[in-house]
């Protein structure tokens, strides 16, 4: 994955020399947070009631650098705390919606890998979270940590413009 990941990394810094819109956007606000997605009468999440969506995720902002210099920002949650381990709306529903309201749409790579940058399972451990959405070079990134497993898994999608 560390080939795949220079790959990437080259690849983008090649055709990509400025932040996209979406990059932009994504670096100014959170997923989930900053969209204001709320629970109408409110839910009761493992006997804590929450009205914010972000809230019963944990959300949270975190940042790392590449091996080039990017600092890049990451977007962590905890799933497990207040969600039993179920990250589905996030990938389903919370993504695509926050793109969407970016005016852009997503497409998912149809390959999992699971050679995870080291610095993004550090800060996720540091975090305690096992959800971790970044934009790099015009690509988005979900990492997920399984418990059960133990084991750490990458999914990408690349966003595009409506317009």
């Amino acid at each position: 994955m560390k080939k795949r990941n220079l790959l990437i990394i080259v690849l983008g810094v090649i055709t990509t020399l400025k932040l996209s819109a979406y990059d932009f956007v994504f670096v100014n606000g959170g997923y989930i947070g900053d969209l204001g997605w709320k629970y109408t009468n409110g839910a009761v999440l493992n006997g804590k009631k929450f009205y914010h969506v972000a809230d019963s995720y944990r959300e949270q902002q975190g940042f790392f650098d590449t091996i080039i210099g990017m600092k890049v920002d990451c977007w962590l949650y905890d799933t497990y705390t207040y969600h039993n381990g179920d990250g589905s709306e996030i990938y389903n529903k919370y993504i695509p919606e926050f793109f969407k309201s970016c005016g852009c749409y997503i497409v998912w790579e149809k390959e999992t890998s699971y050679d995870v940058l080291d610095v993004v399972k550090t800060l996720m451990k540091q975090r305690n979270c096992d959800v971790a959405i970044y934009l790099m070079l015009g690509w988005g990134y979900v990492v997920n940590y399984d418990k059960s497993k133990n084991r750490y898994s990458l999914d990408m999608f690349k966003p595009y413009s409506l317009y």
